[in-house]
């Protein structure tokens, strides 16, 4: 579970788990050529975000058949959105 990046300018648990997930991309400097692994990924929620903001290729693995089940059919609908 992600509780997010909080500082202060970022104190709601939305804008925390948008700087997480910048933060993370600014960090590893990932670009639309880069394909990432999101190991434990839950419900895909930040390669889901990095693929969105990015264009980079994304893959995610979790132990739990529901949130695979979630996560691709959130996947599904950003390829839906890109094309």
């Amino acid at each position: 579970m992600h509780y997010g990046y909080a500082d202060e300018e970022n104190k709601s648990f939305e804008k925390s788990l948008f700087r997480m997930n910048t933060f993370l991309i600014e960090q590893a400097n990932i670009t639309k050529d880069d394909y990432i692994l999101d190991a434990g990924c839950g419900v895909g929620g930040s390669s889901i975000f990095m693929s969105k903001h990015t264009g980079c290729r994304a893959t995610g693995i979790t132990l739990a058949p529901r949130q695979v089940e979630s996560a691709t059919k959130s996947a599904k609908s950003l390829t839906l959105m890109i094309k």
